[in-house]
């Protein structure tokens, strides 16, 4: 909603305090947490600021080729959006 609204640091800090709570309560390798991650990518995209995209990224892509393998569907979009930056 923040997003479409174009509220784009209200984005990310709802974002980041999501983020902190799946780590917390659902731990580094839940599935949840990569779709938080890559929404993250996605608002940082839109703000312009590319210096953190790539580590949140590759900790999303890896998130979800252990839990859904690499020809996932989930996998192969946090893999497209590496093509965006």
């Amino acid at each position: 909603a923040f997003l479409k609204a174009g509220k784009l640091d209200e984005a990310e800090a709802t974002l980041r305090k999501t983020i902190k709570f799946e780590e917390h309560y659902l731990g580094y390798g839940h599935p949840l947490l990569a779709l938080s991650l890559n929404n993250l990518v996605v608002v940082l995209l839109s703000k312009g600021v590319l210096n953190k995209i790539e580590a949140t990224l590759n900790q999303a892509e890896y998130i979800l080729n252990r839990a859904y393998g690499p020809d996932s569907t989930y996998t192969s979009v946090t893999a497209t959006n590496h093509g965006h930056y």
